[in-house]
């Protein structure tokens, strides 16, 4: 009887060395995964996002007219009533739109270009001139130079479709106006969406909202115009995310990483002339990070609201002139910068060219600044020391804490350890308990 207790004994012991070991290795693979250097971010070179284009041809059109008449007749698409559904996959052709009031709906299927297996792209895939009211929705386009383009159209909306291998632009928008473009997929493309209109001071209408854009050379192009409203899209792999010469335009709630320049802000701008491009907007909510150049950056701004945006991991967090601006003559100043998280950049803030004023709090508060210890005497959440730019660039009540909730995640490595170390720790706990309450019933 006494063997058999030390052997149950020896056995708990074995036991509990084995967890013990166990947890020993659980430790050592959290450490070498959080010793793992994190992969650098690669986004695509210039030729990858150009998709090495050799030449485009003109294709032969499907046609829905002005009567509402499909040609050719045996093309795949039925009509009932003011809605047209593509029945299957079609290859190789144009569709151009005739017809106002009516809804496209691909149902899916590919409106794509297929010669070969080659390289060979469509010149344009869905185009439309002076229509109303349309909508295209839930096709997938690919493989042309210019994926959908309309102009002098109204009451345009293009919705839930998948876009990719375009070699310049998956969607351009030229003299139009109510335009909405929501819940796209474009991916492979040279430029996301092109929006030109011919005078600056022109209403565009326009809501660019919940679009996924990976993999392009530039996202979302305002060209001019007013009062556009770019909302809670995502972008990533996308050298320029936004680039705004349009006044009066929203920049909200977009998910920004892993390109060159977030958010650019330009246009024309002249103390001379009564008009401004990137002038009178508001960008907020947003979240720009991992970006190698600036999160936000103005060549030319002026009267912009800036406020709640997370600006984390870039070279720069705001670039005012990055290009340097020797003659003065782009102007950046009487913008409102206020409320952002300024997060890990390696530069917060840098002006390449003349330093005009710009008002870095609202009067009460001003930003938080991740690389400035500042001390808070009053216990009033502000830094008693302003935030010094520059001699017209001054945060004059920098924040102690992050603004909101920035949602800084940890990298990969950091959770795995995290994840690894606290399910070892808690499974060899449990073990090891068990195997001392064996043992003591046991002894009894």
């Amino acid at each position: 009887m006494r063997s058999l207790e030390n052997v149950n004994i020896q056995t708990a012991k074995l036991i509990a060395a084995g967890m013990l070991a166990l947890l020993i290795a659980t430790f050592l693979v959290g450490i070498s995964y959080y010793l793992i250097p994190e992969k650098e971010v690669l986004f695509p070179s210039p030729s990858d996002v150009f998709l090495n284009i050799s030449f485009s041809i003109n294709l032969p059109r499907i046609t829905i007219a002005t009567d509402g008449a499909i040609t050719p007749d045996d093309a795949p698409i039925t009509q009932k009533g003011n809605v047209y559904s593509f029945t299957s996959d079609i290859f190789n052709y144009t569709l151009e739109i005739q017809k106002d009031d009516i809804i496209i709906d691909g149902g899916g299927h590919f409106f794509a270009v297929y010669i070969n297996g080659s390289r060979v792209f469509g010149d344009y895939g869905i185009i439309l001139s002076g229509r109303k009211n349309v909508t295209i929705r839930n096709v997938c386009v690919e493989k042309y130079w210019q994926g959908i383009v309309a102009q002098n159209c109204s009451g345009l909306t293009i919705e839930s479709a998948k876009i990719s291998e375009i070699g310049s632009s998956a969607i351009t928008i030229a003299d139009s106006n109510d335009i909405i473009i929501r819940e796209n997929s474009i991916n492979g493309v040279g430029r996301a969406l092109d929006v030109y209109t011919a005078p600056l001071d022109q209403a565009l209408k326009l809501t660019i909202t919940e679009n996924t854009i990976i993999s392009a050379t530039a996202g979302i192009q305002l060209h001019s115009g007013l009062c556009g409203v770019i909302t809670k899209n995502s972008f990533n792999a996308v050298y320029t995310p936004i680039w705004v010469a349009s006044n009066s335009t929203i920049i909200s709630d977009n998910i920004l990483s892993n390109g060159i320049d977030g958010i650019v802000i330009g246009g024309k701008y002249s103390i001379n002339e009564n008009s401004s491009g990137g002038s009178n907007c508001i960008i907020f909510g947003n979240r720009i990070s991992n970006f190698t150049e600036s999160g936000i950056s103005f060549s030319i701004g002026v009267n912009n609201i800036i406020y709640q945006n997370n600006i984390i991991d870039n070279k720069y967090g705001i670039a005012i002139n990055l290009g340097g601006d020797a003659s003065g003559a782009w102007i950046v100043e009487n913008n409102t910068i206020y409320h952002n998280n300024f997060i890990n950049n390696m530069y917060d803030v840098f002006i390449g060219g003349a330093c005009g004023l710009n008002y870095w709090d609202n009067g009460k508060e001003g930003n938080y600044w991740s690389k400035i210890a500042g001390s808070d005497v009053d216990k009033d959440g502000r830094s008693d020391t302003p935030y010094v730019i520059c001699a017209n660039n001054i945060d004059r009540y920098p924040l102690m804490d992050p603004y909101g909730n920035p949602e800084i995640q940890q990298p990969l490595s950091s959770q795995m350890f995290a994840l690894y170390v606290a399910v070892g720790l808690a499974f060899s706990v449990a073990v090891m308990a068990g195997a001392a309450v064996y043992t003591k019933k046991r002894k009894k």
